[in-house]
């Protein structure tokens, strides 16, 4: 039997309505498997992104956010009443200062998101210094309220305290000292968010957890920020 006479057979078995109807039950089967298929992968991508970016690399960069924004706020605060010392040579009041003065949440800091971000990227660096950037802002603000407020309530009561003199050049040099240690907590937090960045781009399932902190743009994020905090690895 010749190809032609193939088809015209098969053709002509689907003329017979038991064969339609059979031919039609597998075709609503098919697409029904396909979607399913498809319904659940879907599923699986959005749990993977619920896991790894939503509750892992985005809350993460949402709370060293937060915690830098603490930190900023108080150095702002240093500032601003450090330059008020330098210039007012008469009493004042220094209660405002503790009034706006932010407290560190500590409930902020999270195991979970750093112990996922750990499952993405294995090294050790990420998670470190995650928790350096808390550590960093907790020390700061003691050295603002406790060494800098102390001082302020004295200055602001007594502007001939012998103290005065010195207070105003300790404060700035305080400010420019953690300025220059805060930058590379930002260089941190713009690094987590490139990661985040990347594994948003990609539809990243169960499989590929594995295998995503071998890609080459997260090797070089690891990298640089290795090299961020060299003395600390």
């Amino acid at each position: 039997m010749c190809y032609i006479q193939v088809i015209q057979t098969v053709n002509s078995m689907f003329e017979y309505p038991l064969v339609k109807g059979l031919g039609a039950l597998i075709g609503l089967y098919i697409v029904y498997w396909l979607g399913l298929r498809a319904y659940f992968s879907q599923k699986e991508f959005e749990n993977v992104r619920l896991r790894y970016l939503d509750a892992g690399l985005d809350m993460a960069c949402s709370q060293v956010e937060y915690a830098l924004g603490v930190y900023r706020s108080n150095w702002q605060l240093l500032l601003r009443y450090t330059k008020l010392c330098r210039e007012l040579k008469v009493p004042f009041d220094s209660k405002d200062f503790f009034t706006q003065f932010r407290e560190l949440d500590q409930s902020k800091f999270q195991i979970t998101p750093g112990h996922r971000i750990s499952t993405l990227v294995p090294n050790k660096v990420i998670w470190n210094f995650y928790q350096l950037v808390f550590s960093f802002v907790g020390v700061t603000n003691e050295k603002i309220k406790a060494d800098f407020g102390s001082a302020l309530k004295v200055v602001s009561k007594d502007p001939n305290n012998p103290i005065h003199k010195g207070f105003a050049p300790e404060g700035e040099k305080l400010a420019h000292e953690l300025d220059a240690e805060s930058k590379k907590f930002y260089l941190f937090l713009s690094e987590l968010n490139n990661l985040a960045h990347i594994f948003e781009q990609q539809q990243i399932k169960r499989k590929d957890i594995d295998s995503f902190s071998k890609r080459e743009d997260v090797v070089e994020i690891v990298s640089r920020v290795e090299a961020i905090f060299p003395e600390d690895n």
